[in-house]
């Protein structure tokens, strides 16, 4: 994903079409989403957690889970830096790999 990303490769993804809850967490069933980004940050245990950045086209759903606009995960300068809160109303949001690999 990185290698498309520096290359400024288009990407995208399609959400499971059965995928359990996914619609209570944001994320509509079968349905497609640009890839906008990845990357590694460090969240408030000092971890460093493989993130993804994804776009709903249409913009109507909000992803609630862990990376989420409002998400604890999220140290204060770290999303600041990334602009989540500039994310808002624009179908954009990040997510972690792991998420992302379970829902898509």
């Amino acid at each position: 994903m990185n290698d498309a990303a520096d290359h400024k490769w288009l990407m995208t993804a399609v959400s499971n079409k059965s995928g359990i809850g996914s619609m209570t967490i944001g994320i509509k069933n079968d349905h497609a989403y640009s890839i906008l980004a990845a990357t590694c940050v460090e969240d408030t245990s000092g971890f460093l957690a493989k993130i993804v950045k994804l776009r709903d086209p249409n913009g109507k759903m909000n992803w609630t889970g862990d990376w989420s606009i409002d998400s604890s995960k999220w140290i204060p300068s770290c999303q600041e830096q990334m602009k989540v809160k500039e994310d808002k109303g624009t179908g954009c949001f990040w997510l972690s790999y792991e998420d992302f690999a379970n829902l898509f």
